[in-house]
């Protein structure tokens, strides 16, 4: 538990990993993960579950029935069917099975349903598009969306928390992996005997900043440009300090003076 602090603080703490830790520091790497998605979780129940409360009975209160059969979708509309940010009045969907809207391109709507896909925009150049022509017997009522939503909105991050902490997980131990290749050289440039398991364990304390950084940051809702250079740079210092402190004669203390 203190590690996070010791890891900005403390030589000893780095000759300690480097001696000790094996697969303690893959834990301790798995429960700083775990601890990084806590605050996304309270903000989700604090903030954005009520702003997304509100757009989704907007958008079900629009929406009509609708029934796939055979890979078709039908609703009981006229076509094109729009549904409306009730702040803005910009579309945020459009329904049309008739075959006059091909994609998203030209419209702000964030999803377009046609008479056999579904596309959702990913960002302003791109949307990913599901084929829904293997559906063959679904109906979707407002009710039934209300009733998705609502569960949605209530157990959704508790559902979905092990998987972005098992996702998030393998994504910094394939980076502590290839940051850890960069300190071996290091230790191999300045002539430092330490195997890479040991440099692998240094590496996951040394990104420790940057992942308590870019938590809180992104649960401030402040953005940092090119975020990704300043905290490669910022675990490439803390490895090179880590590497360093590991490696250097450890001082007699007072009581080996004594002896």
């Amino acid at each position: 538990m203190q590690a996070p602090l010791q890891a900005l603080l403390s030589n000893d703490f780095y000759r300690e990993v480097g001696r000790t830790w094996r697969a303690r520091a893959f834990i301790y790497l798995l429960l700083l993960v775990a601890a990084s998605w806590v605050p996304a979780l309270i903000q989700w129940y604090m903030v954005e579950k009520q702003i997304m409360s509100v757009q989704s009975q907007d958008f079900i209160r629009q929406m009509p029935t609708i029934t796939i059969r055979g890979g078709e979708v039908t609703i009981n509309a006229d076509n094109p069917l729009f549904i409306y940010d009730a702040e803005t009045g910009e579309p945020l969907a459009i329904i049309d099975t008739s075959g006059e809207t091909q994609s998203l391109a030209g419209t702000s709507a964030s999803v377009l349903l046609t008479r056999n896909k579904l596309f959702l925009r990913k960002n302003d150049l791109e949307a990913q598009t599901y084929d829904l022509s293997s559906l063959q017997n679904v109906v979707l009522t407002p009710a039934d969306a209300r009733s998705a939503m609502d569960f949605f909105l209530s157990w959704g991050p508790i559902l979905f928390y092990p998987v972005l902490v098992l996702v998030s997980f393998v994504y910094r131990v394939v980076q502590v992996l290839c940051f850890a290749l960069l300190g071996l050289q290091f230790t191999m440039a300045t002539r430092s005997r330490m195997s890479y398991q040991a440099v692998v364990s240094i590496t996951i304390i040394a990104i420790t900043p940057s992942i308590v950084i870019s938590t809180i940051l992104s649960v401030a809702g402040i953005p940092l440009p090119m975020d990704w250079v300043i905290y490669f740079a910022l675990s490439m210092v803390y490895l090179v300090i880590g590497l360093k402190a590991a490696t250097a004669p450890q001082e007699p203390s007072p009581d080996d003076h004594a002896t």
